[in-house]
């Protein structure tokens, strides 16, 4: 069997699925999954670029995600970049050096790419549903959301909505202070107001009711992993829960009062 990877460089956190595909059936078999938060767009909202601290950090994970692949004698790899890359005035260089120093070619992908490549493996997920869905991707540097059916998309939005970004330009104090995040959840209000408006454009019989919202990344699986009590992370539990709006809510409002360290 002939073995492939996968790998996401995210603002915050670096992504390696390593699988056995059969070409026979075209089913994948996981064998390695590993996630590394390296913060590669550390501070990137204020200066533009990726420090040099952040691309130390990013290099040597990715190092290290290079000899699993070698280990795992993976004969071909797709690897991607998003949307600190995509932004930084240095990320062509980022780009350079870690093809240099750990021998991987990322390619730098379109917001629009990265939602569409959301939608396939979330309908993966998704077998058996048809009706229609909201799909949101939280990353650090921005969230993708895409509206459609297992079809495809209707509407594909990239937005700067990254949870890395908005943090460093609301947030000053630890624990939050209320204006805080009032400004924070006024902003974020306005983009989704937005959105909802450019999605009525495309689609507009529809109010919501009717559709299935679908959140996926690690902000998502965060929340799943808290409500689940699990101190492993464990896919095969997380995929297809349902988190309630009181519950997520009630969490927030908890974590909220607490400082970074004790959250």
């Amino acid at each position: 069997m002939e073995h492939i990877a996968s790998l996401d460089v995210g603002t915050n956190t670096l992504r390696l699925l390593i699988a056995e595909n059969n070409p026979d059936s075209r089913d994948f078999r996981p064998l390695l999954f590993k996630r590394e938060i390296t913060r590669l767009g550390e501070d990137f909202s204020k200066r533009g670029y990726l420090s040099e601290k952040a691309i130390e950090r990013t290099i040597e994970s990715l190092k290290t995600f290079s000899q699993l692949m070698r280990s795992y004698e993976v004969s071909r790899y797709r690897a991607v970049a998003t949307s600190v890359v995509r932004e930084a005035t240095n990320g062509k260089d980022f780009l350079k050096i870690v093809n240099k120093e750990a021998g991987i070619k990322v390619d730098v992908i379109s917001g629009e790419e990265e939602a569409n490549l959301n939608l396939r493996g979330v309908t993966s997920a998704l077998r058996g549903y048809q009706g229609r869905f909201i799909i949101f991707d939280i990353g650090g540097g921005s969230t993708e959301f895409i509206l459609g059916n297992i079809d495809g998309p209707y509407e594909v939005v990239s937005t700067d909505l990254g949870v890395v970004h908005f943090t460093e330009t609301f947030i000053q104090t630890d624990p939050p202070e209320p204006r805080e995040l009032e400004n924070l959840e006024a902003e974020i209000g306005k983009k989704v107001l937005s959105l909802k408006h450019s999605f009525l454009e495309r689609w507009p019989d529809w109010q919501g009711e009717d559709c299935l919202l679908v959140g996926t990344a690690g902000t998502v699986t965060t929340l799943a992993s808290i409500y689940l009590g699990l101190t492993t992370y464990d896919p095969a539990l997380v995929n297809n829960l349902t988190l309630q709006r009181l519950w997520i809510e009630q969490l927030f409002h908890r974590l909220k009062e607490m400082r970074a360290l004790d959250r």
